[in-house]
């Protein structure tokens, strides 16, 4: 979605993790009841929501300058700094810091642990939240190098169960055994193990 701005020479601007959206109709089945679904079996469609601060820039122009929002913790170093700066370089870093906080590093303001399993994406998130806008990927080779690093995995690391870093009970044992078969069903069926919603159209 954001990659899609972009080219159309918009900036988000605010594309923290509450302006990200999930249409889960999909996951879910009612007649009598309401029956849910898994997000492998019927995956759901996510959106970026509240444009309030979004802006479109004239391409023929010189590169765009602004003043970057301050979202809290997603704040970026031009941001704290006060200096006007490129946007797009801006909505990079928001997201990589999106990325950090929900699944490397966990955030402690909102108690979030982070997730096992995603040191892969590291170099990848610290390239997006480099600390000089213009040593930023653009949101083109962002996507282009997260769909090389996610062909090159293998297929049980993509199958793998991801576990919150703060997980470590006597229910931990049961999930893992609980994955195992759900993984081995998924895989009988010829579910992929990155789904794609469909077409919208």
């Amino acid at each position: 979605g954001l990659q899609y701005m972009h080219r159309n020479n918009v900036a988000h601007r605010d594309c923290v993790r509450n302006n990200m959206g999930m249409d889960a109709n999909p996951m879910f089945t009612c007649h009598r009841r309401a029956f849910h679904h898994s997000c492998t079996c019927c995956p759901p469609t996510h959106f970026l929501i509240d444009f309030g601060q979004s802006r479109m820039y004239n391409p023929s122009q010189p590169c765009p300058s602004e003043y970057a929002l301050k979202p809290g913790s997603y704040t970026p170093p031009e941001g704290d700094a006060d200096i006007p700066c490129d946007p797009f370089a801006t909505d990079v870093y928001i997201l990589g810091t999106m990325i950090r906080t929900s699944f490397l590093d966990g955030d402690s303001n909102s108690y979030k642990p982070g997730v096992h399993g995603f040191e892969f994406l590291r170099p990848f998130v610290n390239d997006m939240i480099a600390d000089n806008p213009s040593n930023r990927p653009t949101m083109n080779e962002v996507a282009s190098w997260f769909s090389s690093i996610v062909g090159k995995l293998q297929w049980w690391k993509l199958r793998s169960q991801a576990v919150q870093k703060d997980e470590f009970n006597l229910t931990t044992l049961f999930h893992a055994l609980y994955h195992l078969f759900w993984m081995t069903l998924m895989m009988l069926l010829f579910k992929p193990a990155i789904p794609s919603p469909k077409d919208l159209h």
